[in-house]
Order: structure tokens, then sequence, then C-alpha cells
């Protein structure tokens, strides 16, 4: 289809990630990611629209999973007043959002450097995939990572983001725990050395 056939609602898949389709106006498009966040742009040419299933048949496959996300989203110290009216990729983008904030203000820089950084990370990552590389990207070493950068590395590597009072060897813990999960892919290596 056609970037000047898109209607607001539909879903579309650009490099390898769906967007969803808030509006359109005048040719330009506004488009929110999961965890890009929302972009606006005039793009041309053609586009790949994601098949949307009827509101039924996606509420039912989603219940479980929206069971699951709203007790992790509880956990991670949401309200059920935050978390009223939000489906699955709204309770995703709320502990994402929450997690940048809090990275940014550990890392004491403004949260768009952080969402920056993400973005990055996410487009290296479609780009090693479409390259088919067997190597898997290197980060550093675990022995020379300070705190700060160790919080860092489980946000952006690992999906998820430690409080400040979790102690270093839980963190460790933790970490390691995270990695004997990924035995079978290995999303990374720590072989930089410094």
């Amino acid at each position: 289809m056609r970037w000047a056939d898109v209607e607001a609602g539909q879903s579309v898949e650009v490099k390898g990630e769906t967007w969803k389709v808030l509006k359109v106006e005048g040719g330009a498009v506004t488009m929110r990611h999961a965890s890009l966040g929302e972009r606006t742009g005039r793009p041309v040419g053609e586009v790949h629209a994601v098949p949307t299933p009827r509101r039924d048949e996606r509420a039912a496959a989603a219940l479980p999973e929206l069971r699951t996300l709203r007790k992790f989203a509880r956990e991670e110290g949401f309200t059920e007043a935050d978390l009223r009216g939000l489906d699955v990729d709204g309770i995703r983008e709320a502990v994402g959002r929450r997690r940048m904030v809090q990275v940014a203000a550990d890392n004491d820089v403004p949260v768009r450097a952080v969402e920056d950084a993400h973005i990055r990370l996410v487009l290296g990552a479609t780009v090693i995939a479409e390259l088919r590389t067997s190597l898997p990207p290197a980060t550093p070493q675990v022995e020379v990572m300070d705190r700060q950068t160790f919080a860092n590395h489980m946000a952006f590597f690992h999906d998820s983001y430690p409080s400040a009072d979790i102690a270093m060897d839980k963190l460790a813990e933790s970490h390691q725990a995270s990695h004997d999960g990924d035995r079978e892919v290995a999303r990374h290596t720590h072989t930089v050395p410094f």
C-alpha cells in the first residue's frame, strides 16, 4: 500500500518495526512505537500494512498477557488508577517510559538523551539482524563496570532497571540469571575490557 492511503488506527511495518498510525494530516503521518515513542513525518512511496485482528479476537488473545503485565506493573510501583484503561501495549509503554525517566535521572541527563540512546540501540540491532551476522554485540566485561554502568546495561540489554538500593552482588546475580536464561540465543558477549 502507498503512504498516501494510510489511515489513523492502522499499524504499519517500517524497517522491521511495527508502528501504530495515530493521525494523518495533509500528508504528515504521526505514528507511535511501543518503545521508540512518537514520530511525525511526510513519508512517500510504499509501506507494508500489518493486518489488525478483530477487536474481540485481540482482547481474548491478549487477556493472559494483560493480567501478567498488570501484575508486573503493580510490582514496579504502578497503581490501579495508573493502569486503568491501558491495554498490553499501553502498559509496556508506561513501564518503559518510567524506566527511561529513572535512567535519565540516575545519569543526570535529559530523558530525550536516553530515548535517543535506545533508538540507536534498536536501530543498530535491526541493522545487525539484517546483516545476519553470526557475532553478537560485544559489551564491557562485568568486572570493569561501575554500578551505574551496570544498571544501564541491565536497562538496555536485559529489559530490567534495578533500583538504587539493590546491592552490587545481587545485581550481578540477576545479570547472570538473565544470561543463563539466554543460553540458546546469545544476545551479547562481555568481551570489551573497559
